[in-house]
């Protein structure tokens, strides 16, 4: 079995799932969010090597308002999905699963405290797209 982790290579947590399933024997792929990926140090991609997991490219925010690049980061994320023969796509943080639907497998959402108590009602509060989460949003509670 192979998993995409699309999420913050930084955060502990991210690295105890994507660990765990690598000790495991599970063929682990992960990329990041470009800006958030900026800061990784040797020692955190270091940490992943020892395990095999694979880090590649990072991808862009998605964007309505920007959406070439959108475009772009779900092309890569197919790609890679066909090249490493992926069989499922774990998400974590809530706002990556909007690429779930583009992509050519399963995937999943992990969700934890600050993006749904924090980033979400942020984002509906200050975003153009906030309009269609919060239609989204409102109707999961």
């Amino acid at each position: 079995m192979k998993i995409l982790y699309i999420g913050n290579l930084n955060d502990v947590h991210n690295f105890k799932w994507m660990s765990f399933f690598s000790k495991k024997g599970i063929e682990i792929f992960a990329t990041f969010e470009e800006e958030k990926g900026s800061s990784l140090k040797n020692e955190v991609i270091g940490k992943y090597s020892e395990l095999g997991i694979k880090i590649l490219s990072p991808i862009t925010t998605f964007s309505i308002l920007n959406p070439a690049n959108t475009i772009k980061s779900i092309r890569f994320l197919n790609n890679q999905i066909e090249k490493n023969k992926i069989d499922f796509v774990h998400m974590l943080f809530a706002t990556h699963s909007l690429y779930g639907p583009f992509l050519k497998k399963p995937f999943f959402t992990t969700s934890r405290g600050s993006d749904i108590l924090i980033f979400i009602p942020v984002f509906i509060r200050k975003t153009l797209s906030g309009i269609i989460w919060k239609n989204l949003y409102s109707g999961s509670f």
